[in-house]
């Protein structure tokens, strides 16, 4: 599991380093980053459905076989590929060579070592506080990562906002173990919606991948979490009876809130990536995305840790759901957070 998860990260680093690469312009950028994004949606889409047609029609070992033959596809694709002019004019990341710019990329390597085995550590010893240290040790080596790589202005605006807009908390487990219990959702429902929202998400970037490329990130990431706050609101209803003065049952409230919502859930992505890619120090691509997954990461597990604070503060357990509502609203409220920090991206677009 090891090797398979380091693998994936590599190829991914690999991926968005070459989105600026063989980019000649930040609109083909942008562009590039919204087809990747929309490969791994299809991707993780038709996995989902072939992969148990597969099996039951070819057995497991076989289907593993045909699974270890698709990264084949992409080693027969790498001559087809074009570096851009201005990648091919730019100075290389570091002064010792090397795929990720030499001693940078052993830098990395290091540091991530270290922290794998500190995480270990307090995992194993089971030291109190242990989540909140390993997001303080986290955010210290990722700050000294971006140091060396060359920070600047621009990083340090990108980096908070990646940050704050990955860190928002969410509702937990609370709202499924209410939705279960209360509105007699089964597994096989919520599979149904999580299957719903992944193909619209999908569609979503289809429609908005143009507004996507050409518009400012500011703008975009500005008025997607207005619209995704906004549309949060009938969740919101349908724990305080919505659907039941609107006259529908809970099942096709939640199916139609989804169709509605569902499409704007991989919008802030792209424009996060894209906002990497412009700041990257030319020659440091590979490294710049590396440390920015790290963040995105780190935020994620920030994330987790505020929902769960949120969740304590309010007492929304699975035998005690009742003040979820509340729980929601402010979810909501902060969810709004991150647009103090537009303006700041917004005047430093201007230089990148």
């Amino acid at each position: 599991m090891v090797v398979i998860t380091v693998g994936f990260m590599v190829q991914d680093v690999v991926a968005d380093a070459l989105s600026v690469q063989v980019a000649e312009t930040d609109e083909e950028m942008g562009q590039i980053q919204t087809l990747g994004r929309m490969a791994l949606l299809v991707g993780s889409i038709s996995v989902g459905y072939l992969s148990g047609w597969l099996a039951a029609h070819i057995g497991t070992r076989a289907t593993f076989a045909c699974a270890m033959l698709l990264p084949l596809l992409v080693v027969a694709s790498v001559p087809f590929i074009r570096i851009s002019a201005r990648a091919r004019a730019a100075p290389p990341g570091g002064g010792d060579g090397g795929p990720l710019g030499g001693g940078k990329a052993r830098l990395v390597l290091g540091v991530g070592l270290a922290y794998a085995a500190f995480t270990v550590a307090l995992e194993a010893l089971a030291v109190p506080f242990g989540q909140e240290l390993v997001l303080v040790v986290s955010a210290a080596l990722i700050g000294l990562l971006l140091h060396r790589v060359g920070i600047s202005r621009a990083v340090v605006i990108a980096a908070i906002v990646i940050f704050l807009f990955r860190a928002t908390p969410g509702v937990g487990q609370g709202y499924s173990y209410w939705a279960i219990d209360k509105l007699g959702f089964d597994q096989t429902f919520l599979g149904l919606l999580a299957q719903v929202s992944s193909i619209l998400s999908l569609a979503g970037l289809l429609v908005f991948r143009k507004t996507i490329v050409t518009r400012p990130v500011s703008f975009t990431l500005g008025w997607v979490i207005v619209a995704g706050t906004v549309l949060y609101l009938p969740s919101i209803g349908l724990f305080y009876g919505l659907n039941e003065w609107l006259g529908l049952s809970a099942r096709t409230f939640a199916f139609i809130d989804t169709t509605i919502a569902a499409p704007l859930a991989q919008l802030t992505m792209v424009p996060m990536l894209i906002l990497i890619a412009k700041t990257a120090p030319r020659g440091a691509e590979a490294t710049m995305f590396a440390i920015m997954a790290s963040l995105m990461n780190l935020a994620l597990s920030a994330s987790e840790l505020f929902t769960r604070y949120l969740n304590d503060a309010f007492n929304v357990t699975q035998a005690d759901y009742s003040s979820l509502g509340r729980l929601m609203i402010t979810v909501g409220a902060v969810g709004l957070v991150p647009l103090l920090a537009l303006p700041l991206l917004k005047r430093q677009e201007h230089h990148l």
